[in-house]
């Protein structure tokens, strides 16, 4: 049995009159089966509504099932004379940190948690040291938390969570309040202790490429069920991001963990030879300009063909590690010669991609502008 497990979980928010009766339910969670194994660090991904946070509440006993189960290493979380076992065992760390942060000074306020578990005072000053220095917070150990960044205070809120010696903890979306640098760390910090303490950590993210990179498994909360929970490489295949956060202007690429705005429309009025990573800057730039444009020659492999698919018209393409073939020349041709110009994006030209030059050296010899990256502004 995992450290998490979750079986035919339901869970409806009730509303009540002033007379305390029932007059309205609304389900956020149903029949939800999950098993989260030891030592698993869970990425949870979900548009904002979807259920994470009343999933997340389910893991620390802070909501209880209305129906099914959920179980902390095996502690039924509805048995009320457990409650307190189980939020040893799985300690919860939220969005905003100034909701859970009560001490005047940090190191009174990681203590706090122990205090209450009846830890002897000695044992409750290790605690306090070895979790101060496990999220690099020892130097501030006897500021004010009020005086802290968000950062400072998220990770001594994760001290104080670590210093209760849980099996699990839970973070609800704990990098909004951080710019990308304290993101890092954090996850960074998280990530180690995954591995090195085998201690379990799920926390919920909107960065996708973050959660792929970091998570052993990823937790897709959609429409108040689980429509996909694996390893992220499949789930990344399967478990379209359009779909789950109900994207309809633009596109998310799983390959380069990368959002795509939406293409340009209409008929293209460029025509881009890239190749290599040299065509990328220029689609996006044509982009933002919302001027449509066609690309090529391109290899399916090339990741200028990972985005140029998703923001141009047309694409010109060969197959992955095959020679570029004399009709897809001719296609390029008839496609540039649709366009007012086109912009050579710099790509090195070599024996793979010789037909690239041919296209450029036609273009010239037909008087057809051939533009760089650096002329994009004063040309289109």
């Amino acid at each position: 049995m995992g450290i998490i497990k979750a079986l035919k979980l339901g869970f409806d928010y009730q509303r009540y009159d002033d007379d305390g009766n029932v007059v309205d339910m609304q389900r956020a969670v149903n029949d939800v089966d999950l098993d989260i194994k030891a030592g698993e660090f869970v990425a949870v991904l979900g548009h904002n509504g979807s259920g994470k946070s009343t999933l997340a509440k389910h893991m620390n006993a802070l909501l209880i099932p209305t129906e099914g189960t959920m179980l902390v290493d095996g502690i039924d979380t509805a048995r009320e004379t457990k409650l307190w076992k189980v939020r040893q065992k799985a300690g919860m760390v939220f969005q905003n940190p100034d909701n859970q942060i009560i001490g005047t000074v940090v190191e009174e306020d990681v203590g706090f948690g122990p205090e209450n578990m009846g830890v002897p005072t000695d044992d409750i000053w290790k605690r306090v040291n070895d979790s101060l220095e496990k999220v690099g917070m020892t130097d501030y150990r006897y500021q004010s938390p009020n005086k802290l960044s968000g950062g400072q205070k998220q990770r001594v809120s994760i001290a104080g969570v670590l210093a209760m010696h849980p099996k699990c903890i839970v973070l609800d979306e704990p990098t909004a309040y951080l710019d990308i640098k304290h993101k890092i760390e954090l996850l960074d910090i998280l990530r180690k202790m995954a591995q090195e303490k085998q201690v379990t950590v799920i926390l919920s993210l909107h960065e996708i490429d973050l959660a792929a990179k970091l998570s052993d498994q990823l937790l897709c909360v959609q429409g108040q069920t689980i429509p996909a929970f694996g390893p992220p490489e499949e789930i990344l295949e399967r478990c379209p991001m359009e779909k789950l956060y109900d994207i309809t202007r633009g596109s998310y690429n799983p390959l380069l963990g990368s959002v795509e705005l939406v293409k340009p429309s209409g008929p293209p009025k460029v025509f881009v030879v890239g190749g290599g990573g040299w065509g990328i800057p220029v689609y996006r730039e044509l982009q933002k300009r919302q001027i449509p444009f066609a690309a090529g020659i391109l290899f399916e492999n090339d990741v200028d063909y990972q985005v140029a698919a998703r923001l141009s018209d047309q694409v010109v393409c060969a197959p992955a590690y095959c020679p570029m073939e004399q009709q897809l020349l001719q296609k390029a041709m008839q496609l540039a010669e649709s366009c007012r110009c086109i912009l050579d994006a710099g790509t090195p030209l070599g024996a793979l991609n010789q037909l690239n030059g041919q296209l450029l050296q036609w273009a010239r010899e037909r008087q057809i502008p051939v533009y760089t990256p650096d002329q994009i502004g004063g040309v289109l």
